[in-house]
């Protein structure tokens, strides 16, 4: 089978194999060469990735988000194929990502990755509980999400002790 249809990138007609092996292709990944073009693509994705007018949770679809971005970044900066996003995010005790970010001078966010996967591992839940005092939190921040966030962190082994002052 041939085809003669006009090329929409060349503005030519080619002749030829309709199912030849191409010989130009789009790495996605092309432009992420730091944290904040990681995380443009990784809203690209998830944008993408949800039905028009779906609800999204409001805790962990951005976390799921972040952690994707940092995740795009180790494999464009190392040359991996974007398939092994997958198989870091099935193998929480995998630290080829974390060692990437590291060896291309990005440690903070090998130190989140490494976070996320070791609470991953352990159940979501931080080994050693934590007792946060949000002392004046009023007076302090305006923080609408807290009361959302009681029940989330509590899950997680996090306690919330806010001081609220007149």
């Amino acid at each position: 089978m041939t085809s003669h249809k006009r090329d929409p990138v060349l503005g030519v007609r080619r002749a030829g194999p309709a199912y030849e092996e191409p010989t130009r292709w789009w790495n996605p990944l092309s432009s992420v060469t730091d944290e904040v073009r990681a995380a443009r693509r990784a809203e690209r994705f998830a944008v993408d990735s949800h039905a028009p007018g779906t609800r999204t949770d409001a805790h962990l679809d951005p976390a799921g988000q972040d952690l994707l971005a940092r995740l795009l970044l180790a494999v464009a900066l190392d040359g991996h194929p974007i398939s092994d996003v997958d198989t870091w995010l099935t193998r929480p005790t995998h630290e080829t990502a974390v060692d990437v970010l590291r060896e291309h001078g990005f440690p903070l966010t090998a130190d989140q990755v490494a976070g996320v996967t070791a609470a991953r591992s352990s159940g979501g839940r931080l080994g050693t509980p934590l007792l946060g005092v949000l002392d004046e939190a009023a007076n302090v921040c305006r923080w609408r999400e807290l009361p959302n966030l009681y029940s989330l962190y509590g899950s997680r082994g996090i306690v919330l002790m806010t001081i609220l002052q007149s």
